[in-house]
């Protein structure tokens, strides 16, 4: 006990200094080994518990992160590894402000700053409409051979979402690939919706994949026609039109040689003018003749109509006996 007690009394001063310095060269050799960083990359932002009948958009999406970690826990970090959140429990439709977390699945991840450290939410009732579905066409038939106006099953799908995003989409897209095809090309394609050219998130299609036939045949079996205007009924009375313009005006066919053959126009589908009083402008289809495809065109024709007054008669001279 003597020995001890003179241990810690005797250079008592020199002792705590080397005390002093130890601590230090530990808390150097842990600093050494830490390092606080900004993450690579962005974050993608996850809104959680979004009310039922809401659909959130952030125009903020995702985050940057600074973090303190050991240096072997950054070699190995992935951005699967952190997940940022904001929480909409409770919330209702329209905008707030929301703290974002950002929480490690590894340990020994310190998260310092997360910028941006808040943002805007809105949140927006789901809504639903449909939209056609349009084909892009990859590459080209084989030579010699011409590709047809693609056919689709079904014709138009639904988009659901938010209400904002739904009113920038007019259409959805699916993508076939001839590859120098040579005969007709069948093919189930996946649908998607862009905005901007970016798939919009939070916004879902139905279904989601479709089937699409491109009809191909010999070039030397084509066939350009003009089209025709067809139409029910007849102007109300003292109204009468002076100019009609149809796009397009001519169309080019592909089919079976006798098929063509016996096609000198392409009519329109019948346009009521009973109720048409001034100048305006119609969307209509074609009425393809069995046997013929189009050739790289839409079977929608839009046709513009100039109404003005009718002339008024003109009258017949009296002569006086």
């Amino acid at each position: 006990m003597h020995r001890l007690r003179t241990f810690f009394v005797t250079d008592w001063l020199a002792k705590l200094l080397c005390l002093f310095i130890a601590v230090l060269l530990w808390v150097g050799v842990i600093s050494a080994e830490q390092r606080v960083g900004v993450f690579p990359g962005e974050l993608p932002i996850t809104v959680t518990n979004v009310p039922e009948g809401l659909s959130p958009v952030i125009d903020d999406r995702e985050v940057k992160v600074t973090l303190l970690a050991d240096q072997s826990i950054w070699q190995r970090l992935g951005t699967d590894d952190l997940r940022a959140e904001v929480n909409a429990a409770g919330l209702a439709a329209g905008v707030t402000e929301l703290a974002v977390v950002v929480t490690s699945r590894v340990s020994g991840v310190e998260i310092t700053r997360v910028e941006p450290p808040r943002v805007l939410v809105r949140l927006e009732a789901i809504v639903e409409k449909t939209v056609p579905v349009s084909v892009q066409l990859d590459g080209q038939a084989a030579s010699g051979f011409a590709s047809g106006l693609p056919s689709v099953e079904p014709a138009q799908v639904t988009v659901r979402g938010p209400a904002s995003r739904l009113a920038q989409i007019d259409e959805a897209l699916v993508r076939v690939t001839l590859d120098t095809a040579q005969r007709s090309v069948t093919a189930e394609a996946t649908v998607s919706v862009l905005i901007a050219g970016e798939a919009p998130p939070g916004v879902s299609v139905s279904p989601s994949r479709v089937n699409v036939t491109v009809p191909i045949a010999r070039a030397g079996n084509t066939k350009t026609v003009g089209v025709v205007l067809a139409t029910v009924g007849s102007l109300p009375s003292g109204r009468t039109i002076s100019a009609v313009q149809l796009t397009p005006s001519v169309i080019s066919l592909t089919g079976s040689p006798a098929a063509l053959g016996s096609v000198t126009h392409v009519s329109t589908i019948p346009i009521q003018l009973a109720d048409i009083q001034d100048s305006t402008e119609v969307v209509t289809s074609l009425v393809l003749p069995e046997g013929v495809q189009l050739i790289d065109t839409s079977p929608e024709v839009t046709v513009r109509l100039t109404v003005e007054a009718s002339p008024p008669p003109e009258s017949t001279p009296t002569v006086d006996n």
